[in-house]
């Protein structure tokens, strides 16, 4: 065979190859590689014009369209507040936040030194959750809170992030966190070094008026709940004195000998025995959704709007961080933690948290202890603060 017929031959099937490869390609399933886009999440930027604002109607304590439950409030909207003669726009509280969120305590000092003027109050501050259908009590007033829960304890139990909560409550009852001069018990469980009992009045004579409250907050400090006895037993002492109680350890879930649906089940028997009618009204207790840290938070000045709240994704876009299994523990709080709770205490309240912290990538303490970074925990105050307000709906504007 001569050369060129070779060469010709060759040609021939090169192109023959090349129409097959169209052909077959054109018929292909189509995998886009999901991008940060418009279409799949918002940012509000520092240009006001884009963001959603506060509106009259959402400051209205006579505007009786109050969400009803934990469902009503899931989804929503960050609404910004762009007024700086608005006389909610201040710092709710001050903590001592040198040790471990130094950029926040920088903030703070920023805003002190300068008079405390609005125009120095971080944006992280300026947003207020909006729900889709129904609206929250924004407003903390200490003495109605005090003259509602008259008498009562509030419990919280769990790890740092939970104490982030009971310091949010602190702050919104009494101007300032001061935690040291509380702390009544260490170790709180037995094995557990890091465990500790903090117990804060909340209603101090000088906020009262005419009557005089009694409101206690009893914050245990440990960082998993395991199903053992000594967590049972502290778990049991807490209870015991507690009108409310709010749980969650989400963040240190399991270990190889205490596997996260062993100890889930065991806390949701010791709750369905323990936290009983009518001393302990079912609705009273609490477990609070979990969050985990996000990724690059130092790089946001302000919420985003997702599109869809889906752990893989929020994971492939990096707004969960990328060195720990935040997608797994989100997906193990929807799908081990709650059901397993609820299968047993049908009538306990859900904060539903989870959607608006995580759309709350702004706001974080960024630097942390020793200069590590932190994009878990959030500065005082701060988004957490949507929490105890959740808390406050609940039990203060609907009188659970």
């Amino acid at each position: 065979m001569s050369t060129l017929l070779v060469v010709t031959l060759a040609l021939i099937g090169v192109a023959l190859l090349s129409n097959y490869c169209v052909i077959f390609w054109r018929f292909l399933p189509k995998y886009n590689t999901p991008t940060l886009s418009v279409a799949a999440v918002e940012v509000f930027h520092n240009d006001t014009s884009s963001k959603p604002v506060i509106t009259s109607s959402m400051k209205d304590p006579n505007n009786n369209n109050w969400c009803q439950s934990s469902l009503d409030y899931l989804k929503g909207t960050w609404v910004y507040d762009d007024n700086n003669n608005s006389t909610d726009l201040a710092y709710a509280y001050l903590t001592d936040q040198e040790e471990w969120a130094p950029r926040c305590n920088e903030l703070q000092t920023a805003y002190l030194q300068s008079g405390n003027q609005s125009q120095l109050v971080p944006q992280f501050l300026r947003y207020k959750w909006q729900p889709n259908s129904c609206n929250l009590d924004h407003v903390w007033d200490r003495e109605k809170f005090c003259r509602t829960l008259d008498g009562k304890t509030i419990g919280i139990s769990g790890d740092s992030m939970s104490l982030q909560l009971a310091n949010s409550i602190m702050g919104l009852s009494l101007g300032t966190v001061e935690q040291e001069q509380f702390i009544t018990k260490r170790p709180l469980v037995e094995g557990e070094e890091g465990s500790w009992q903090l117990r804060v009045p909340l209603c101090p004579q000088q906020f009262q008026q005419q009557q005089k409250y009694s409101v206690n907050l009893v914050f245990h400090r440990w960082n998993a709940y395991k199903g053992r006895e000594q967590d049972r037993q502290a778990l049991g002492e807490l209870l015991q004195e507690s009108d409310y109680l709010i749980l969650n350890w989400g963040l240190h879930p399991t270990t190889p000998t205490n596997p996260l649906a062993t100890a889930m089940d065991d806390l949701a028997e010791f709750l369905h025995a323990n936290w009983k009618p009518p001393q302990k009204k079912p609705e009273r207790l609490f477990w609070r959704s979990t969050v985990v840290a996000h990724g690059k938070c130092s790089k946001y000045d302000a919420p985003i709007k997702l599109k869809k709240y889906d752990y893989h994704y929020m994971k492939l876009m990096g707004f969960i961080h990328k060195a720990y299994d935040g997608h797994i523990i989100l997906k193990h709080d929807d799908q081990i933690v709650k059901p397993k709770l609820l299968a047993k205490l049908p009538n306990m309240t859900i904060l539903r948290v989870e959607q608006m912290t995580m759309s709350r990538i702004d706001g974080h303490r960024v630097q942390g202890r020793n200069g590590v970074e932190d994009c878990l925990h959030y500065c005082e105050p701060g988004p957490v603060d949507s929490w105890a307000q959740l808390f406050y709906h609940h039990v203060v504007t609907l009188n659970m």
